[in-house]
C-alpha cells in the first residue's frame, strides 16, 4: 500500500490509522492542519526507501505514534528529514522507531508549545553533512512563543551523524525555552549525544550517556545555556571520549549546577568536564557528584577549567574524585 495519496489529502480533525506496512514514495506536504493523529497498529513499517518524507507547515496538535519508520527523508539535491514541523505547534511523537533515516529523522524548526516525545528509539543514523542531527530542534526568533521539549524513555544507539545527535537550540538567549531528558539512554553514538545552545537543560531521573565518541563533549555540549542535573535522579556518563575537550561534559560560556556520576571517561583536556569563556561548574545545596577513573591526556582528569571559568563548592555538597589522572591536574586543573 502506498502511503502518499492518504498523507496528502488529510483534514482537520482526522486520523490515518494504518494497520499494515506501507510505502511513502514522495516528499509530502502538510499546510495548515489542526488536531491530526497519524497511528499504528501492530507496529507498522513506514518504510521510504529514502525518497519519502512528510513535511508539516503551520500545523497545531499532531500526533504520530506507534509506527516504525525506515529509511525516511531524502538525500538527493538537499537534505530532507524523515518528519519535519515549520511554524507548527503542540506536536507529540509516542511509541515509535526511527532506523536508518536519510538525513534527519525529525526536525522541528520555529516550533512551540509541549512536545513530547516518549518511548521511542534511534538507531543507525548514519550521515556526516553538515547540521545533520537526529532529532533537530530549533527555536527561531525571539518573537516565537514558548518551548517545552521533553525526551522520556527513550534510546539513541549506534549513530554517527555530523553535529549531534540531539540538537536544541535558539538564535536568542532564552534560558525559559527547555530541554528535559528522562529516564533515556545514549550508547555506542560517534557524535555528541546532546547539543545545546542558549537554552536550558534538565536532566532528570535515570539518563545514561555510555560508550559514546565526540570531538567535544562525550555527552553533552552546551553553549551559552545552562544545564540542571536535579539531586538523586541517578545520571551517570560512563566510558564516554572526546578527541578534544570534555569526555563527559563540554561547557562554553555556560552553567551546570549538578549531582552526577563520571566514570571511565577520557580526553585531551578535561577527562569528565571541561569548561571554557566564562562558564560556571556550581556544586551545591545536597549535591553528590562522583569522579572516578577519568583521565586526559594533558590537563584536568576530571575537571579543566580555562579562560575565566570557575568551579563552586559549598559546605553542604559532597564532591568525591577517585584515580583519576592527567599529565597536570589529576582532578582539577
Amino acid at each position: 500500500m502506498v502511503f502518499d495519496d492518504a498523507l496528502s489529502n488529510v483534514t482537520n480533525n482526522s486520523m490515518i490509522i494504518i494497520t499494515s506496512d506501507i510505502v511513502l514514495s514522495s516528499n509530502v506536504l502538510l499546510k495548515g492542519i489542526e488536531n491530526f493523529t497519524i497511528v499504528g497498529q501492530g507496529n507498522p513499517t513506514v518504510n521510504c526507501n529514502g525518497n519519502g518524507s512528510a513535511k508539516f507547515i503551520s500545523c497545531n496538535n499532531v500526533t504520530v505514534k506507534d509506527i516504525y519508520w525506515k529509511q525516511c527523508g531524502s538525500n538527493n539535491e538537499s537534505i530532507v528529514p524523515g518528519i519535519e514541523f515549520y511554524n507548527s505547534s503542540n506536536i507529540e511523537i509516542q511509541n515509535c522507531s526511527f532506523h536508518h533515516p536519510i538525513g534527519q529523522a525529525v526536525v522541528l524548526s520555529k516550533t512551540s508549545g509541549n512536545v513530547p516525545i516518549n518511548n521511542c528509539q534511534f538507531a543507525k543514523n548514519n550521515h556526516y553533512e553538515s547540521h545533520c542531527s537526529v532529532l533537530y530542534f530549533s527555536k527561531g526568533d525571539e518573537n516565537n512563543s514558548w518551548l517545552r521539549l521533553i525526551i522520556h524513555n527513550c534510546s539513541f544507539s549506534y549513530n554517527s551523524v555530523a553535529k549531534s545527535l540531539v540538537y536544541f537550540g535558539s538564535s536568542v538567549n532564552k534560558l525559559s525555552d527547555y530541554l528535559s531528558i528522562q529516564t533515556s539512554v545514549f550508547r555506542h553514538n560517534h557524535v555528541v549525544p546532546v547539543y545545546i545552545s542558549h537554552t536550558t537543560l534538565y536532566l532528570k531521573s535515570n539518563v545514561v550517556f555510555e560508550h559514546n565518541i565526540a570531538t567535544d563533549g562525550g555527552g553533552i555540549l552546551s553553549s551559552s545555556s545552562l544545564v540542571i542535573i536535579e539531586n538523586n535522579s541517578n545520571i551517570s556518563f560512563y566510558n564516554n571520549s572526546a578527541t578534544m575537550n570534555g569526555g563527559g561534559i563540554f561547557l562554553n560560556d555556560s552553567e551546570i549546577r549538578s549531582s552526577v556520576t563520571f566514570t571511565d571517561n577520557t580526553a585531551e583536556y578535561g577527562g569528565a568536564m571541561y569548561a571554557i569563556d566564562h562558564s560556571v561548574v556550581m556544586l551545591n545545596g545536597s549535591t553528590t557528584v562522583t569522579y572516578r577513573g577519568n583521565s586526559a591526556s594533558n590537563n584536568g582528569g576530571a575537571l579543566n577549567s580555562y579562560q575565566y571559568s570557575s568551579i563552586m563548592f559549598d559546605g553542604n555538597s559532597v564532591v568525591t574524585f577517585h584515580n583519576n589522572r592527567a599529565g597536570y591536574g589529576g582532578a582539577v586543573y
